[in-house]
């Protein structure tokens, strides 16, 4: 069985990747709650890992999910691989699937989230931001071009053309690609992991499922979500993605303040170049580009 990791920056869309990857029969999207146990344990292997969620029902979903038969399973894809992990030494056979957002869109989503959510970690100021491309943007990138078993991909891509980014995905990973129609469709093929049953929808503000909010005493807006009338249970994303609401075009980056723009293509034109600052700028990045930085 292969392992795949993403490696991806906080906001960077890992989760949305991630679930629809899980979609696939061929793929179980592990959560890195759930795996790293066994990385920090040195037991990291996928024989324990499966035995594990299939015991569980853990998934890339904080609770709930739908049903997999784990015995169609080739790959494991483990979310989520940060730059802080770098160091602990890729298995031979593992692969590294690289998700990459543009910065601009990254850093203004920490700032958003941190002032809506009181959140001041993701408070952004010029200092901050710096930090964010230079430590950790960079060499994501540097780190995923220089590993022989990692490939990059454009998050622009999954967005706007998502069976086609899956078909260059599965293609990397080896195994046949499926066609990504709705969650919808997927949950209501394959009923609760649970209990089989079929799933209907319930408005919850799903704050217990990020423990920014949960700290806070704060919640998100409430909405529908995927639900278990016979478990009770919701089947809930972490962060903000919700499965229930598809693929949506996320917030734009154009109101991110003056000073922190400046200073995030001050750093990427210092260390990427004036050509490819200016490709992130306009949104013209392309996955072959990536991978020649």
């Amino acid at each position: 069985m292969k392992r795949c990791y993403i490696a991806c920056l906080s906001r960077g869309g890992s989760n949305l990747l991630a679930a629809i990857m899980h979609n696939n029969p061929a793929i179980y999207a592990v959560a890195k709650r759930d795996w790293c146990r066994f990385y920090k344990a040195k037991k990291l292997n996928s024989a324990g890992i499966l035995k594990h969620v299939d015991e569980t029902k853990k998934s890339i979903y904080f609770r709930g999910g739908f049903h997999k038969d784990l015995s169609r399973i080739e790959v494991l894809m483990l979310d989520k691989f940060l730059e802080k992990d770098f160091g602990f030494g890729i298995p031979k056979g593992d692969q590294v699937l690289g998700l990459i957002r543009n910065p601009f869109a990254v850093v203004n989503s920490m700032h958003r989230y941190g002032q809506k959510y009181k959140f001041k970690e993701w408070v952004m100021n010029p200092a901050k931001a710096q930090r964010v491309i230079k430590n950790r943007f960079i060499p994501l990138i540097r780190y995923c071009n220089s590993h022989k078993a990692a490939e990059l991909f454009w998050f622009d891509d999954l967005i706007e053309s998502p069976n086609r980014t899956i078909e260059q995905i599965s293609g990397f990973l080896g195994i046949n690609p499926h066609t990504h129609k709705s969650f919808a469709e997927v949950f209501d093929s394959n009923g609760c992991v649970y209990c089989g049953s079929k799933f209907t929808t319930k408005i919850s503000d799903c704050s217990d499922a990020s423990n920014v909010l949960l700290q806070r005493g704060l919640k998100y807006k409430p909405s529908g979500h995927f639900f278990c009338p016979c478990c009770k249970l919701l089947t809930l994303g972490y962060g903000s993605f919700n499965p229930h609401k598809e693929l949506n075009e996320p917030a734009g980056w154009h109101e991110l303040p003056g000073n922190l723009k400046k200073q995030i293509n001050a750093v990427l034109t210092n260390r990427l170049g004036r050509d490819a600052a200016a490709a992130f700028i306009k949104g013209s990045v392309t996955t072959e580009m990536l991978r020649s930085l």
